[in-house]
């Protein structure tokens, strides 16, 4: 069995998955993600047109999920967003 990061939740281990709320829109995390960890625009981009990278709504926090082979959502990721890093 392989180990999984504390961080990620999946459907086997822990049940239901359960989504956060998403923000109207994601510029925070686009803005977090292409200016403070250097990551090219199209990539982030194309995450979010693929619904696999959105905002959390109520703290703005970077939300990444994985799909299954039934494009089920069955990992999520969530990652905070330091945004004294963005103001320098």
């Amino acid at each position: 069995m392989t180990s999984v990061p504390p961080s990620l939740q999946t459907l086997k281990e822990r049940g239901q998955l359960i989504l956060p709320d998403k923000t109207p829109n994601f510029r925070r995390v686009a803005s977090y993600l292409i200016h403070v960890r250097g990551i090219d625009p199209e990539i982030v981009s194309f995450m979010m047109h693929e619904k696999k990278l959105y905002q959390q709504d109520k703290n703005d926090n970077c939300v990444f999920v994985g799909y299954d082979e039934n494009q089920t959502p069955n990992v999520r990721s969530t990652i905070y967003i330091n945004t004294k890093l963005m103001s320098s």
